[in-house]
């Protein structure tokens, strides 16, 4: 599902300052609380972001070996 919702200009300025500091968020396509996370940062926002999609039928999944340890969705 595609992030629709227009970012606040505090969002983007997050989005940056995570980038910038190389913070990942890591989640799977079927999260809830990944799409919500999505939908909170906003589609300008979200596009500045790092994701790492840790299910396997995710799209833009590589077999991701960092995903092998993490518990729930999203982890950062």
């Amino acid at each position: 599902k595609r992030t629709t919702r227009v970012s606040s200009p505090q969002a983007i300025e997050l989005a940056k300052q995570l980038k910038d500091k190389d913070i990942t968020m890591y989640g799977t396509y079927w999260c809830p609380h990944c799409s919500r996370q999505k939908e909170l940062f906003g589609a300008e926002a979200w596009s500045i972001m790092n994701y790492v999609e840790c299910s396997p039928k995710g799209y833009g999944y590589k077999g991701q070996e960092m995903c092998k340890n993490i518990d729930g969705y999203p982890t950062f």
